[in-house]
């Protein structure tokens, strides 16, 4: 005998289900509110972006860095420029590859404008992954893609930054392992064991991605990339580290650290920063900097180049990228029709 499910059941539980789905409202309110909150969320972060600045000016005064500039070669900071520029670019190539993980169509540009504003305000505030992810919400969102996708790509690009770091540290550390050892009070064979483990754990990674697409612990999963998309953001990490190092590396006195040595302490530096969360590094990164370069080089010449350092990779990219936002915002935003009559 075959049992034949109750019409009237069947309704009855549908409309107990939905009445048990807190979140079934929002499909009829958030098409209208989507642009106002949209807007509300970009106006925040040209709000976020100006405290930041703020900050940022208070630590770092004009005229230091006019006297470090007027001290430092006008080569040297067309270099550092330059290198800037290059570093924000390779960082376009984490979000590219991260959407593309995530499976999300975006034009070029969009990446391009997003990363920069993305970058240039995670690198000043700290926290990137959540006040670049924001923004990453805000104009991503607004292309279309879905929230889902978004935040696979922002735990990718956190992931792959994480990765790119190490790498760019391990190579450092073993390539100058007896030059840093004496600043960090550790020995020498100490340091190497440790980068060659860390260059093993990534090769470990590597070879995982190659072997399978999702990593399973417990009941926690997690879709793996494939290996090439793995070595490639390996390979854009390593590039962007580098373009950022050689801006300080430019504005330092000729021979006042080992290249190899410098590289090592600037991945350290680096990753300090990132650790404590303080607000652009700021004292945290010149501190590591200044233990790495003070017995090589007076301390107001390190000082000079790190202000100088300040205000051409994180105020210009700020300032740069608080300009892009509100532009987008009238262009585009719910303030376009005063944007078009403006």
């Amino acid at each position: 005998m075959v049992s034949v499910p109750d019409p009237a059941a069947t309704t009855s539980h549908a409309a107990l289900s939905a009445r048990w789905k807190p979140w079934a409202w929002l499909g009829e309110w958030w098409p209208r509110a989507r642009p106002w909150a949209l807007a509300a969320l970009g106006l925040l972060f040209v709000l976020v972006i100006v405290a930041a600045l703020g900050a940022v000016l208070h630590e770092v005064r004009y005229a230091d860095v006019l006297a470090a500039i007027k001290a430092t070669p006008q080569r040297d900071i067309v270099l550092a420029l330059l290198f800037t520029a290059a570093s924000f670019l390779a960082l376009t190539g984490y979000d590219a590859s991260a959407l593309r993980h995530a499976g999300a169509q975006v034009r070029p540009g969009t990446v391009m404008l997003t990363s920069f504003v993305a970058y240039a305000l995670g690198n000043t505030i700290g926290l990137g992954p959540l006040t670049g992810g924001a923004v990453r919400m805000r104009l991503y969102g607004a292309a279309g893609v879905e929230p889902a996708k978004i935040t696979r790509a922002i735990v990718f690009n956190a992931a792959a930054f994480f990765l790119g770091i190490t790498a760019f540290g391990a190579l450092g550390l073993l390539w100058a392992a007896e030059l840093v050892a004496p600043q960090l009070h550790l020995p020498a064979l100490l340091l190497r064991a440790g980068a060659l483990l860390a260059l093993a754990a990534l090769a470990g990674f590597v070879v995982l991605c190659a072997r399978q697409r999702v990593l399973r612990l417990g009941r926690w999963s997690m879709r793996l990339p494939q290996a090439g998309l793995a070595l490639r953001q390996l390979a854009i990490g390593g590039v962007e580290l580098a373009c950022s190092a050689a801006v300080l590396w430019c504005l330092l006195p000729a021979g006042a650290l080992p290249l190899a040595s410098f590289v090592a302490f600037y991945a350290v530096a680096i990753a300090a920063s990132i650790v404590s969360h303080v607000p652009g590094g700021i004292g945290v990164f010149e501190a590591v900097m200044l233990a790495a370069l003070g017995p090589q080089v007076p301390v107001q010449e390190v000082l000079g180049a790190l202000l100088l350092y300040r205000g051409i990779y994180h105020v210009l990219p700020l300032v740069a990228a608080a300009a892009v936002l509100a532009l987008y915002e009238l262009r585009t935003g719910v303030a376009a029709p005063v944007g078009r009559m403006a």
